[in-house]
C-alpha cells in the first residue's frame, strides 16, 4: 500500500489487566507487538495540550491503523512503545476513522528514569 512507504515497524508492550492477589496489586502478563507506524516529533501545538509534567520531555507522533491504549483504556497500564532504545508511553490517542486514511494519531511520552 503507498501509505506504507513512510511506515517502519515498531514495538510495543501491552500490560493485560491487573488483580488482587493476597491484598497485593499484581500487573497482568505482557504481550509484545509490532505495529507499522510513521513516528514523527511532536511539534509544540501539541505539546501544549498535553498535561504540564509531560511538556518538557521527549515525545512522538505515531500514525497508525493499529489502536494503542492510554492509562485510561487500560485499567492504569498504558501500552509501551520502544522507540531508539528508551521507553515512551502512550499518553494520548485521536480516531481518526472518518476519512479515506483512517489512522490512530497517538502522542507517546519518555518513561522516567528510575534514580536508584
Amino acid at each position: 500500500m503507498l501509505t506504507d512507504i513512510f511506515k517502519r515497524d515498531v514495538s510495543v508492550i501491552r500490560i493485560g489487566a491487573g488483580s488482587y492477589q493476597n491484598f497485593v496489586w499484581v500487573n497482568g502478563t505482557e504481550t509484545n507487538l509490532i505495529i507499522r507506524a510513521n513516528v514523527q516529533p511532536t511539534p509544540a501545538e501539541i505539546m501544549l495540550t498535553l498535561p504540564e509534567g509531560y511538556r518538557t520531555k521527549d515525545s512522538f507522533i505515531l500514525y497508525t491503523n493499529t489502536q494503542l491504549f492510554t492509562s485510561e483504556d487500560n485499567q492504569n497500564n498504558p501500552d509501551i512503545v520502544l522507540l531508539y532504545g528508551k521507553r515512551f508511553f502512550v499518553t494520548k490517542v485521536e480516531i481518526w476513522q472518518n476519512t479515506i486514511l483512517a489512522h490512530y494519531e497517538i502522542v507517546v511520552v519518555k518513561e522516567e528514569s528510575d534514580v536508584n
